[in-house]
């Protein structure tokens, strides 16, 4: 695990409907069995309602424990976060999208994404870098996926929803080759440094005599 992360348990509440049917049942019986015209069995039945939704929401509300990755660089933490979250629209938009060779790409860009922030995970002083790629260029993807898939599902499609349609597909090739650049900008440093080394490297096995 890199460096400033640590895991931690995030216990989450998945609520069901079925304490609101025990609820509206008691009511629906109720008002059978007692002479509703009193105030007491207003408050009788309401009683009883607020007991069967207290103990049936603590049965029926499923509790999900799932262990996360949380980091100690808040700007990271909240980057990665964004990332995933990004990631997850990437592939629901892929679901509802038909085209195949547009699938593909978005299978791509999911690679890309995660290649990016497994990058800057591993490298966070790179977190910076990769502000715009999350909140626009990324988001912006995203949306036009969006609105192709929206087209997709029409069955009468005009002259104006299939330009458009060829331009989304048009612009992805830009998309894409932006974001491998964006995923090797991160490698900047790394390939100057050993740039640096090779020059160096060469110039004394030249001095030794070493080259041939």
């Amino acid at each position: 695990m890199p460096e400033g992360v640590k895991k931690e348990i995030v216990k989450t509440v998945e609520k069901s409907v079925t304490p609101y049917y025990i609820v509206a049942a008691v009511w629906i019986a109720g008002s059978l069995f007692l002479p509703m015209y009193r105030l007491s069995s207003y408050l009788i039945l309401a009683g009883i309602a607020i007991l069967a939704f207290t103990f049936s929401k603590k049965k029926y509300d499923k509790v999900i424990c799932e262990e996360v990755e949380v980091y100690d660089n808040p700007i990271l933490h909240e980057a990665v976060e964004e990332g995933k979250r990004l990631i997850l629209q990437l592939k629901q938009a892929n679901e509802a999208i038909k085209n195949q060779k547009l699938s593909d790409q978005i299978n791509r860009f999911v690679e890309i994404t995660e290649n990016i922030l497994q990058t800057v995970i591993d490298k966070p002083d790179k977190v910076s870098e990769i502000r715009k790629f999350l909140n626009y260029y990324l988001p912006t993807c995203i949306n036009l996926l969006n609105h192709y898939a929206d087209f997709e599902k029409q069955k009468m499609k005009g002259s104006n929803v299939l330009e458009s349609m060829d331009k989304i597909t048009a612009i992805m090739d830009t998309i894409e080759i932006a974001f491998k650049k964006q995923l090797d900008s991160l490698f900047d440093n790394e390939t100057l440094d050993i740039s640096a080394d090779i020059t160096v490297l060469e110039s004394m096995l030249r001095q030794e005599g070493l080259d041939n």
